[in-house]
């Protein structure tokens, strides 16, 4: 049986500047195969920090879709755009 994580069990927001990650993350669809992706900690702090569920998120370098899944797990619209045809 495979389990797949939606969130991560040890989340919490990052209260300094500098952000460092245990882990990469690795809940829901999140994977480091899209060379140009990101940590799902870093979209997930933003938009904790910024946003308010229902609000938008504006990811103009989609990629991988990184930004867009934490958005969508953390109950904001979302919408992406990427000039990369290979991107999502």
């Amino acid at each position: 049986m495979i389990i797949i994580y939606i969130q991560p069990s040890d989340f919490a927001l990052e209260k300094t500047t500098i952000w460092s990650f245990k882990e990469r993350g690795d809940w829901a669809t999140h994977s480091g195969e899209y060379r140009g992706n990101w940590s799902p900690y870093v979209p997930r702090n933003l938009i904790l920090r910024y946003t308010k569920p229902g609000e938008w998120v504006l990811d103009q370098f989609v990629g991988s879709g990184t930004t867009l899944v934490e958005a969508k797990l953390l109950n904001r619209h979302a919408i992406g755009l990427d000039i990369n045809n290979k991107a999502i």
